[in-house]
């Protein structure tokens, strides 16, 4: 069995972490392990099932606090289990540092993965991006913009797709009526819906803000935001401020793939996105879409989506052009085939050298 070393930042409810629970989930387990380095000792949301699939986790320190500390703790890592396989999941160059630790510490391979198409420390970003280029092997990159923004225009990589285990989240009635039951949402309420980690760029306070003027005009209507992470208390703040606890539902993190049934429109105002994962698995459950210009044109599958500038009033006014929907058909399967968990456990073979 190779046992292959998955660098993150936690392995909570985000975009990155979904990916690498889809891929775990479906890979051939007695031929290849995941074990994680996270930066967080507080329990993350993968935590148990990451256990029960047979994976370990080691929390060490952030490179932002301590850098030497983190370089220490991770070369102990690498070394004393003799990781030859690296997988980083990052946004930003400033983790060059641990492809240089991974290349001391004699991993033969160091793949380097872009989720986002922007980050922090930008100024240092582009300083180190060399580094991060000549110290990593395996470049792969979610879509085209997020492989630019990490490599540089004219460095080759290989764009992953965020596939997803598509059945899980096709149109279900049964699910759809036992969710808004346990919310007390009726027939005649159009349930507004996000799914994500709570961070600036997913741009939550400009949602709430847009939903309490469109609230004005449909009293019909609430909100619901599943997901958790470090704006929380200040999104409970504004939801308070304008006077929303009753229309604007926090569900914490659940497992998303049975709330799109619940759903009639699904929102996703981003400031910037690398792809956008939970779209693909909106758009799979036959979701109405209004998004943001920030998403990425390779995230869209499906014809029933809109792409508008962060504008509240028009945001406002396509809200208004959306009706409850008691039923949806099933998607097309061509239109989401690229997305199909099975492709991509294929493609991490090849890039791991696998042999299925």
């Amino acid at each position: 069995m190779i046992r292959i070393l998955h660098i993150t930042g936690t392995m909570n409810m985000g975009g990155q972490e979904t990916f690498i629970m889809n891929l775990y989930r479906n890979i051939d387990r007695k031929k290849i392990q995941f074990d994680f380095v996270i930066h967080s000792n507080e329990k993350n949301f993968f935590e148990e099932e990451i256990k029960k699939l047979g994976g370990k986790i080691y929390r060490i320190s952030p490179i932002s606090k301590n850098p030497i500390k983190h370089c220490i703790q991770l070369y102990k890592i690498i070394k004393e289990n003799k990781y030859e396989i690296i997988h980083r999941h990052t946004n930003s160059s400033i983790v060059f540092m641990d492809m240089i630790i991974a290349k001391i510490a004699h991993a033969q391979k160091r793949i380097i993965h872009s989720h986002s198409s922007i980050g922090n420390y930008k100024f240092l970003h582009y300083i180190f991006r060399f580094l991060l280029n000549q110290f990593s092997n395996t470049k792969l990159a979610c879509s085209d913009i997020a492989g630019k923004w990490l490599y540089g225009s004219k460095k080759e990589f290989v764009i992953v797709p965020n596939s997803i285990e598509v059945d899980k989240f096709k149109f279900d009635i049964s699910n759809r009526k036992r969710i808004r039951q346990h919310y007390n949402i009726d027939g005649k309420t159009l349930l507004i819906g996000y799914v994500g980690a709570f961070r600036y760029q997913k741009n939550h306070c400009w949602l709430i803000e847009m939903f309490s003027k469109y609230k004005m005009e449909n009293a019909n209507a609430k909100l619901m935001l599943c997901g958790d992470g470090e704006l929380k208390k200040e999104i409970e703040k504004k939801i308070e401020s304008l006077g929303l606890k009753e229309d604007v539902i926090l569900t914490g993190n659940v497992n998303s793939e049975e709330y799109y049934s619940a759903f009639d429109v699904f929102v996703l105002p981003s400031i910037h996105e690398g792809l956008g994962i939970v779209l693909i698995e909106a758009q799979i459950s036959n979701l109405p879409c209004l998004v943001s210009t920030a998403i990425q044109d390779e995230a869209i599958i499906s014809d029933n989506l809109n792409k508008i500038e962060l504008n509240e009033q028009k945001w406002i006014d396509e809200l208004k052009k959306y009706v409850i929907q008691e039923n949806r058909e099933d998607l097309e399967c061509f239109k989401y085939n690229k997305y199909n968990i099975n492709s991509l456990v294929q493609i991490m073979y090849d890039i791991y050298s696998i042999k299925n």
